[in-house]
């Protein structure tokens, strides 16, 4: 068993938490048990079990990653009229109850040595509940500024993970063993800020989506069904964009072709998740099989979209 307390200035002076020394503290426990049943009487006459053990724990954990100006109202210097004035606006209105985001978590595993020792195996799956998410909250227009920092998110992660080795010789002057292992987890958003309302960013290029139900991290474009592979193909589509200014940017070849219904592009969907498919210890981390390159991506994250007329 274990116990942390952890303090930081960033945070709001009316959060909840121990109030020592001027500031808040986060308390954050931790406890671990094992048993060990090949030490059983009843599993002795078993030969083939050299070494059996069922792990159990539980932890709370803290995170505190945020600006430290997130907590506090500030304005910032800004000349006007041709840096002829200088003048100050509001920079960020404060959130004094601003806290831990925090993260219970629930392990169980087993793990044992069979066969002489020779085969060691081990499997392990885990549960969390992020609450108290640090998000941005929509701001009345009144107020100045769009948004500011509180705790209206949660999160839940599971996961699991397998792992196999065995000595395929294990003589006193040369030792073979092979190993693999394999995991794989899943995220779903559960809560957000503004009446659970979605936002994007991006990353690269790309657009990604948060929203309830869903993973972190979702890449969100246009469905697509492959390229343009000649400029007839492309012209023949009659399909443009608009950039910044207003002008029609033609596909052209090598462009996206992208999925119509009706003779409507689709509504852009979710194209797949940033996180990691099914890593495993014999290749690197596998995506998922519906990431696009940075440059596939240009004519999917368009604003706008139309058929010549």
């Amino acid at each position: 068993a274990g116990l942390s307390a952890q303090a930081s200035s960033r945070f709001g002076k009316d959060a909840d938490g121990l109030k020592a020394f001027g500031t808040v503290w986060g308390i954050f426990p931790s406890i671990q048990g094992a048993y060990v049943i090949s030490n059983e009487k009843w599993l002795a006459d078993i030969k083939a079990i050299n070494y059996l053990r069922l792990n159990l724990g539980f932890d709370i954990s803290g995170n505190d990653n945020i600006d430290y100006t997130a907590s506090r109202s500030y304005f910032i210097a800004k000349n006007m009229l041709g840096n002829d004035i200088t003048g100050k606006y509001l920079g960020n209105v404060g959130n004094s109850s601003l806290k831990w985001e925090t993260t219970n978590r629930l392990t169980a595993g087993i793990e044992g040595n069979f066969f002489g020792n020779r085969l060691h195996a081990a499997f392990n799956v885990f549960k969390s509940w992020t609450s108290d998410l640090i998000s941005l909250n929509k701001m009345s227009w009144t107020s100045g500024i769009d948004q500011n920092w509180g705790n209206n998110g949660k999160l839940e992660n599971t996961g699991f993970d397998v792992s196999l080795a065995y000595k395929v010789i294990n003589s006193k002057d040369f030792h073979w063993e092979l190993g693999a292992s394999a995991g794989h987890y899943k995220n779903e958003v559960t809560a957000l800020s503004n009446n659970n309302a979605s936002y994007e960013t991006s990353a690269y290029g790309a657009t990604i989506l948060t929203s309830v139900g869903n993973p972190v991290g979702v890449f969100y474009g246009y469905t697509t069904d492959g390229v343009f592979s000649t400029t007839k193909e492309a012209n023949d589509a009659a399909l443009y964009q608009l950039d910044e200014t207003g002008n029609k940017v033609f596909f052209q070849a090598g462009d996206m072709t992208l999925i119509r219904t009706s003779m409507a592009i689709s509504s852009p969907t979710s194209t797949g998740s940033d996180g990691p498919s099914m890593p495993h210890s014999h290749t690197l981390l596998a995506m998922t099989s519906s990431t696009m390159s940075a440059a596939s991506w240009r004519a999917a994250s368009i604003s706008t979209i139309r058929p010549l007329p």
